[in-house]
């Protein structure tokens, strides 16, 4: 059960302005400098858009931030943020950093092609699903993926189809004397996903 974004909490969580204006000034004191990138991670649906936005604008503005990225929302949703920031002038998002990975392709239909055409950077979280990417396919054989309870939520059940994934991964990597990870990164950042670039 999540917390409800009201009474003791209201200030404490999510993405109201008080929140990440305080969140972002403790920070920014115990660096004693500023953020080069502040993310928001997964959308407070609760706070107004604009009520964010002006938020993140003014953390720029007062030299706290250089620059703004978001995490995990839907591209319609990461679409009307920008706009509110363009209709008023404020700083745009620079990158998105989205779930993506070699068995989770979900965000080609929309938010990638979305970011690529508006010259967002794309950055991807999970990107070597908990290891499974990493390694040859053993199914269940560590301690951790005998136990990982995300795997299952963010890759679904799709066992059969992440095997034969894995398996391919595994031998390109043999073929070029690599690490499976070497082959599943290299996969993305042929994606153009990349983690800097976007920083001018």
């Amino acid at each position: 059960m999540g917390l409800k974004n009201d009474g003791e909490f209201v200030n404490r969580m999510g993405l109201s302005r008080k929140h990440i204006l305080d969140a972002v000034e403790a920070s920014v004191k115990r660096l004693g400098t500023y953020l080069d990138v502040l993310w928001i991670h997964r959308l407070d649906r609760e706070t107004p858009k604009e009520e964010i936005m002006r938020a993140l604008n003014d953390g720029i503005e007062w030299g706290w931030v250089r620059y703004i990225g978001a995490s995990s929302m839907a591209a319609w949703e990461f679409q009307q943020l920008r706009n509110i920031a363009e209709r008023h002038g404020w700083h745009k998002f620079v990158a998105m950093e989205n779930l993506y990975n070699l068995l989770y392709r979900e965000e080609e239909r929309e938010m990638i092609p979305y970011c690529q055409n508006t010259g967002v950077g794309l950055t991807p979280w999970y990107a070597l699903a908990s290891g499974t990417l990493a390694r040859p396919w053993n199914g269940d054989s560590t301690e951790r993926s005998r136990n990982d309870t995300i795997r299952g939520v963010l890759l679904g059940k799709g066992e059969e189809a992440d095997k034969v994934i894995v398996d391919r991964v595994e031998e390109i990597a043999k073929k070029r004397k690599a690490f499976s990870w070497h082959k599943s990164i290299a996969w993305l950042l042929s994606k153009n996903c990349d983690t800097y670039s976007w920083f001018r």
